[in-house]
């Protein structure tokens, strides 16, 4: 994503690359390997911390400025700084609470810092999509994804936990970062397929567009899907029809990813969670979640933290939420759009094993 504040262009001149490589401040935010650049952003972790989203759409910069350098030759010299990878993810399927997840954990600053959906994890998705050279260049990958998980376990002090929430653009990454990082502890939260198409409609073309780029950019590393796509876009039926198949289609896809990646980790070191036991076990939820990522929580701050943010709407500061006035709108998105989840659930019902993995 392109940023949508202003930016000065500093070419690094002004600070050394063992600053940009070793202090928190200075946030990865953009691996541009087409053009061997890489993007610094100079920033504060209440900023860093606070931020929705790590990709360009929320100013977090402190003076609006990027800080530009050569990507090859960061890469060589980042092996001569200390290693902080970040080992502790929340992945997710989208529209299923994941920033209220990931805000709050991260709510006591002091000893979480959460990254939410940074793009130059993004940056890294697309290259393995695109099959760019740097992708077939395995050296060079695995050098990169180090770098990169590296720099986003940088933290601002030394009792902090590093966690980071991608985006699920970044699901088409996940068996990279498992094999990157196999002491990794994860979160992988999802929600019933239902209630996952009613969540798209509800957010109208916005959420429909994004769902159909998304499922060409999970096609790109996952071609074993082709057959089941053009089976829905060749059907003839109406619009939204395909629009709620194409839907489970990506879900089914994402679930895909969360299987194998699970299956490559011990048991011990990953949980599963729907919405629907966030939102209805807020505590029990969260002290799951925090147990499974090694967080220092106390009862006491996941409860606070519960009591101050579940009232709030995750991506819109001071804007008050509360599930009760979600169902209401769902009960007007569901009269409209029924039989279109309806046929879409039917479909996904022949379409997958127990495991929810495709059928051949």
């Amino acid at each position: 994503m392109q940023l949508l504040w202003k930016m000065n262009i500093n070419q690094g001149t002004s600070v050394t690359e063992h600053t940009l490589l070793t202090q928190a401040n200075f946030f990865l935010h953009q691996f541009d390997a087409v053009n061997d650049r890489v993007t610094f952003i100079n920033s504060t972790q209440e900023k860093l911390n606070h931020i929705s989203f790590l990709d360009g759409r929320d100013n977090f910069s402190v003076d609006n400025t990027h800080y530009v350098h050569q990507a090859s030759q960061l890469l060589a010299n980042e092996s001569l700084t200390v290693k902080t990878p970040v080992t502790r993810y929340i992945y997710h399927v989208g529209f299923c609470g994941s920033t209220l997840l990931a805000k709050t954990l991260g709510h006591i600053l002091s000893k979480v810092q959460c990254l939410k959906e940074p793009q130059v994890l993004i940056d890294l998705a697309n290259l393995k999509a695109q099959n760019h050279l740097h992708y077939r260049d395995r050296s060079k990958w695995q050098q990169g994804l180090n770098v990169v998980i590296n720099q986003l376990g940088k933290t601002f002090t030394k009792d902090q936990h590093a966690m980071i929430k991608p985006s699920n653009w970044v699901n088409s990454l996940l068996p990279d970062l498992v094999t990157q990082v196999p002491e990794q502890k994860a979160v992988f939260l999802t929600i019933d397929l239902a209630q996952y198409l009613l969540a798209i409609f509800r957010g109208g073309k916005a959420r429909i567009n994004f769902i159909y780029h998304l499922r060409e950019h999970l096609l790109a590393v996952m071609p074993e899907y082709k057959t089941l796509i053009n089976q829905i876009d060749n059907s003839g039926e109406d619009i939204y029809i395909k629009v709620a198949k194409s839907a489970a289609v990506v879900y089914m896809m994402q679930h895909s990813q969360f299987s194998r990646a699970q299956a490559s980790l011990p048991s011990c070191q990953w949980t599963e969670i729907y919405y629907q036991q966030l939102i209805e076990q807020p505590f029990d939820t969260l002290k799951q979640a925090g147990d499974t990522l090694s967080l220092p929580l106390t009862d006491k701050e996941l409860l606070s933290a519960i009591s101050e943010l579940f009232g709030q709407h995750a991506k819109q500061d001071k804007q008050r939420y509360t599930y009760e006035s979600q169902q209401e709108v769902d009960k007007q998105v569901l009269q409209a759009y029924s039989p279109a989840i309806n046929s879409a659930l039917d479909w996904y019902a022949l379409h997958v094993d127990e495991q929810g993995r495709q059928i051949a």
